[in-house]
């Protein structure tokens, strides 16, 4: 279920576009708030394999195959998530870049051996 290049390498660049714009969702309404559900189901199913991962599966199988399949550290996925990692340290004193997020979900991913197909949990 990885990204493979070209299209990785477009979605980076879009990203970067829209950040350095001062935007911060990828998939927005034209006025900086993200897009619902229901607009981004729209959008998903013309160009999706839904019978692997149905829309509302994304997020729930993305994090057990990431997970599991990938091996990505428990705390590198709940930071990707946009959760608080618990405890004084999650609190005060985990706080790595975007950057280095990514570096070790790179990391994590490519030692896995993926990708594969993946079916949706």
């Amino acid at each position: 279920m990885a990204v493979k290049r070209p299209v990785s390498t477009r979605l980076h660049e879009i990203a970067c576009a829209l950040i350095s714009d001062g935007r911060e969702w990828l998939a927005d309404r034209g006025d900086g708030l993200p897009l619902n559900t229901h607009a981004l189901n729209r959008l998903w199913e013309p160009y999706s394999l839904a019978a692997d991962v149905p829309f509302a599966n994304l997020r729930k199988s993305w994090r057990t195959f990431a997970q599991y399949d990938w091996g990505i550290d428990y705390d590198t996925l709940e930071l990707l998530m946009g959760h608080k990692l618990p405890g004084v340290t999650g609190t005060h004193y985990l706080k790595p870049s975007p950057e280095k997020l990514a570096e070790a979900l790179a990391k994590a991913y490519a030692k896995s051996g993926f990708p594969r197909k993946v079916q949706a949990t």
